[in-house]
C-alpha cells in the first residue's frame, strides 16, 4: 500500500498483562507472553492510540491536504467515531495522564513539532 492509498487496512489492537515487579510484559514458565486481547479496526493512516476507561482514542493523520489530523473514539462494541480536522497536522503519538484527565499528542510536520495537551475529551 503506498502512503497515499486512502484504503483502510485492519489495524490490531492487542492488550498484554504487565509484572508488576519487573514491569515487563508478564510471561509464562515458558518465557512467553501471550495476548489477553485483541481486536482489528479499520482505520486509515493510524499514527497512535491510547485507551483509558474502555474507550479508545486513535489519531490518523491525513498528510499534507487538509493540513489536520482526525481522532477517532471507539468502544468495543461500537462503531468508531471520527472527529474531522481537530488535530493539527502531523499528529502521532498519543498519551494520557489519569491523574490530571488530560491527553496528549505529538505533532511532526514540516516547520513544527508540538505537544499538545488537552483536559476533558478528545473530540
Amino acid at each position: 500500500m503506498s502512503k497515499d492509498d486512502k484504503t483502510p487496512v485492519p489495524i490490531l489492537y492487542v492488550k498484554f498483562e504487565l509484572d508488576a515487579t519487573t514491569r515487563q510484559l508478564r510471561t509464562n514458565d515458558k518465557g512467553i507472553s501471550i495476548a489477553t486481547w485483541a481486536h482489528c479496526v479499520d482505520i486509515a493512516g493510524v499514527q497512535g492510540s491510547v485507551s483509558y476507561d474502555k474507550k479508545f482514542y486513535i489519531s490518523s493523520s491525513n498528510g499534507r491536504t487538509p493540513k489536520t489530523g482526525d481522532p477517532f473514539t471507539w468502544e468495543q462494541g461500537e462503531t468508531t467515531k471520527e472527529h474531522k480536522g481537530w488535530f493539527m497536522a502531523g499528529n502521532e503519538d498519543l498519551g494520557f495522564n489519569s491523574v490530571r484527565k488530560e491527553y496528549y499528542a505529538v505533532t511532526d510536520y514540516d516547520g513544527g513539532r508540538y505537544i499538545l495537551a488537552c483536559q476533558g475529551t478528545i473530540g
